[in-house]
């Protein structure tokens, strides 16, 4: 489910203003759940097989077999498996010039969704050939890869202008609406007694409605939740610890620090530093690179998380 960095290439020498970051094919079983994250580029998912359901934007999306979306740059995002279903999809990043056209038109679809089912076996041999040679190493030398990346792209985009799903299958209300509160509300104590009483449900029903929806607990959704903002304050910003502990939940910072410890593997002073001692690859242009995470990610020879 990861890929190795092999560096950010453009997509054609005579515009760099789209740059080729990775591809991943995605075979999961029922009940995987990945928690909610974000990062500086674009990707292009279609779901290939099952059904499963996309968090971005706040909303909860089901996604079918045949349906795609472009997740724009920034945007927190989560990935869910049914527990009844398989889920198989298919992902392709790709980094866009904030000042192009291109990042334009990605950025601002007319739709969230689109069915691309007519498209399945041509997109499914498109990212095919660009997983394929991605994978054995030689896509800098393929003369049709990034020309495939490009199809895959316009495809997409033409499908989402030209065939959209004009009323997207979206998740259980409720379960939407307790998704916006931990996401207004995160800094502040919340339980499954004040959701509870925030949403007049029991607990029971509340627990099961939400870990249905999104294979996961009220609670960890929002642990996962407090600590990708953490983890954004930790690599683009110098403010103290304990100050981020507090903005993000948590008064006491010891606690705070051992279960960032417990779920990341590094404190967050070692996270921190990970993040900040890179350099730049040259493959992307120093203009293009505004935030820390993209430099990490650009630089560092450690796997970038796809999703």
């Amino acid at each position: 489910m990861w890929l190795s960095n092999r560096g950010c290439l453009p997509i054609a020498e005579t515009d760099r203003s789209l740059y080729f970051l990775n591809v991943n094919h995605i075979k999961v079983e029922s009940g995987w759940y990945y928690p909610l994250h974000a990062h500086e580029w674009f990707e292009l998912v279609y779901c290939v097989k099952g059904c499963g359901s996309v968090t971005f934007q706040a909303t909860t999306f089901l996604l079918k077999e045949g349906m795609a979306l472009i997740i724009p740059p920034n945007t927190f995002h989560s990935f869910f498996a049914k527990d009844t279903e398989n889920f198989e999809y298919c992902v392709l990043g790709l980094f866009a010039d904030p000042a192009s056209e291109v990042a334009s038109r990605l950025a601002s679809p007319p739709s969230v969704l689109c069915d691309i089912t007519g498209r399945i076996p041509a997109i499914c041999a498109a990212y095919d050939t660009i997983y394929e040679t991605y994978e054995n190493g030689r896509y800098r030398e393929h003369p049709l890869f990034f020309a495939t990346c490009l199809q895959l792209m316009y495809t997409m985009l033409y499908a989402l202008e030209y065939a959209p799903i004009e009323q997207p299958i979206l998740m259980n209300t409720l379960t939407n609406r307790i998704l916006s509160y931990i996401h207004a509300h995160y800094p502040e104590e919340i339980s499954l007694e004040s959701l509870s009483k925030a949403f007049a449900i029991s607990i029971p029903h509340l627990s099961r409605l939400f870990k249905q929806a999104y294979n996961t607990s009220p609670i960890n959704y929002l642990i996962d939740y407090r600590f990708t903002v953490a983890k954004d304050y930790l690599s683009q910003s110098d403010i103290d610890i304990q100050e981020i502990a507090r903005m993000v939940g948590y008064g006491n910072a010891s606690h705070f620090c051992k279960l960032f410890e417990k779920r990341t593997g590094y404190s967050p002073s070692a996270y921190r530093e990970l993040k900040l001692k890179t350099q730049p690859r040259s493959d992307l242009p120093l203009n293009l690179i505004e935030n820390v995470a993209v430099k990490q990610w650009a630089r560092s020879g450690n796997r970038p998380p796809l999703g």
